[in-house]
């Protein structure tokens, strides 16, 4: 995925680094996006628009232009494909965590912190020591690692908010034993690569791509992206009965309405299930106000 240093080497100052910013219209905007999705992706069409945009907002700040034309209400811009989400079982996480053990013990901790904790591939592997609390069973989740052409970079969270996210006593467990293994401390990274240095996602990097599919085979799954077991911790979640204000919390979203529209064909199941709970309620009611029907007209029934 491109950075916005390369979106703006490649798509943006190529095309605008000549132009007054006085100069630019929203015309002009919506002719480059448009021909840009032609031969680009929605996500780097958007990304080099934005980057437009930030370099125009400060012209509005300095007074330089009135309004930002690539911030226009009539600008139309490419929609992401949204890639169809993979949800797994208890089973299928055990499977591919145990097989990702056999390769290396950090991978079957990282593959739980995944599933269960929901957090972001960036969240995950930033962690440090001294963000595990074993005796509340805690993560504590406050930056992010992404990697740029430069290098990795570390930052605070997508939703810049700290957050602390609940673990399950099976993964405190597990937590704990890498911890005491590696003799990590302080700042020590929870998982690091073989030069010891942040992992890189399975999808941009050969050992990566070569420890999760190899877990995947072994475990006898289909393959799905490392990133669908965040999706699978929302689901594990939902199916726990978990508030959708918890899930929200746990997964970091900004908002729950964001956490509804991500799942909402899971929270549709989940409205299924409430149905039958309260159907099953309702049944239970009416057995027992009958039997006491029953009992009250026994009682009636008997001579005086």
């Amino acid at each position: 995925m491109e950075d916005l240093e390369t979106a703006w080497e490649l798509h943006v100052e190529p095309v605008w680094g000549d132009f007054r910013v006085g100069d630019i219209t929203p015309d002009q905007v919506q002719e480059w996006v448009s021909e840009l999705a032609k031969v680009r992706s929605a996500s780097v069409v958007i990304r080099a628009r934005g980057v437009l945009a930030g370099i125009l907002d400060r012209a509005v700040r300095a007074r330089k232009i009135v309004v930002n034309p690539a911030r226009d209400g009539s600008l139309e811009l490419p929609r992401k494909k949204k890639a169809a989400s993979r949800y797994l079982t208890h089973g299928e996480v055990d499977a591919i965590s145990r097989a990702a053990g056999k390769i290396s013990s950090q991978y079957e901790v990282l593959v739980l912190v995944l599933a269960y904790c929901g957090l972001r591939w960036g969240e995950a592997t930033e962690l440090r020591a001294s963000d595990i609390d074993l005796s509340r069973g805690r993560i504590s989740v406050t930056r992010s690692v992404s990697i740029t052409n430069k290098g990795f970079v570390v930052d605070t969270t997508k939703s810049e908010e700290f957050r602390s996210v609940p673990a399950p006593m099976f993964r405190v467990e597990k937590l704990g034993k890498h911890v005491a293994d590696s003799k990590l401390r302080g700042n020590d990274m929870l998982f690091v690569s073989r030069a010891g240095k942040h992992l890189r996602q399975p999808a941009k990097d050969a050992d990566g791509k070569r420890w999760w599919e190899s877990a995947l085979d072994a475990a006898e799954v289909d393959y799905l992206r490392i990133h669908d077991l965040r999706h699978t911790a929302a689901s594990l979640a939902v199916q726990s009965g978990a508030s959708v204000k918890a899930i929200q919390r746990m997964l970091g979203h900004r908002s729950a309405a964001l956490t509804l529209d991500t799942y909402a064909d899971l929270f549709d199941t989940d409205l299924d299930t409430v149905a039958e709970r309260i159907g099953a309620a309702r049944e239970k009611f009416l057995a027992a106000h009958e039997r006491r029907e029953a009992r009250s007209r026994a009682r009636s029934a008997r001579p005086a």
